[in-house]
């Protein structure tokens, strides 16, 4: 299954983009995140979301299958357009990667 998807549906004159990633953390883990970017469609970025971490590759892919799921529900359709918000999405982990909640290892030092 591929670990990127971009959605877009019409909405009262609109297009509507939506595209999610699965990403494993950069720091060996195992952690996986997804990553939503939504919008306009050929507009910046208006909203980024986050799920996770999913321990593995398996559990990151059966939690986008889910997201997909809905989103399909709600009248979104599977796109071949190219990846438009790589970028931003790509900012997202670097900003998950140095959370301390991305790490269930890291325990806060106490005075």
């Amino acid at each position: 299954m591929p670990t990127t998807f971009c959605l877009i549906r019409d909405c009262l004159g609109l297009r509507l983009r939506i595209e999610c990633q699965a990403r494993a953390l950069r720091d060996g883990s195992g952690l996986w995140w997804i990553l939503c970017a939504a919008g306009r469609d050929g507009e910046p970025v208006s909203a980024l979301r986050s799920q996770g971490p999913f321990h593995g590759e398996l559990q990151a892919q059966r939690g986008l299958q889910a997201i997909i799921a809905n989103l399909q529900a709600l009248g979104y359709q599977s796109s071949a357009q190219p990846a438009l918000w790589s970028l931003p999405l790509q900012a997202e982990l670097r900003r998950l990667q140095h959370q301390p909640h991305s790490r269930p290892w890291h325990c806060p030092q106490h005075l």
